[in-house]
């Protein structure tokens, strides 16, 4: 079977399309907009963008969509690679410095022990 190309801007538009009518029709039937609701953990710029694109198109067809950004209330990191192919570890996040930051500008560190570290949520 050849490849295909598909053009994703023309699908996304032909979905919004055929989903307008029907966003409408339930507008009208109960008196609000369906809605669409997000919740953003954490702090990744491709995942914003993504979410970003996602409420403009629900706005585009007449749906309601909601944001919350929100952050885990604690972080658990392991101290020690128990398993080799692991990228969870602390020395991995501290060392990443986009995990540092997200890490330290939001939790201080609760309880420290030779197999875990336990980070509580400050803000």
């Amino acid at each position: 079977m050849p490849a295909r190309i598909l053009d994703g801007v023309a699908i996304g538009n032909q979905i919004r399309e055929e989903v307008r009518p029907s966003a409408a029709a339930f507008t009208a039937r109960v008196g609000r907009p369906a809605g669409l609701g997000i919740v953003l953990v954490g702090n990744d710029p491709a995942s914003e963008v993504y979410v970003r694109n996602k409420i403009k198109a629900a706005s585009e067809v007449g749906l309601r969509a909601d944001l919350e950004v929100a952050r885990p209330a604690i972080v658990i990191l392991q101290k020690q690679d128990w398993r080799p192919y692991a990228t969870d570890s602390m020395e991995f996040f501290l060392s990443t410095p986009v995990l540092r930051d997200w890490l330290m500008s939001g939790y201080r560190l609760e309880r420290d022990t030779p197999l875990f570290a336990v980070w509580r949520r400050t803000q």
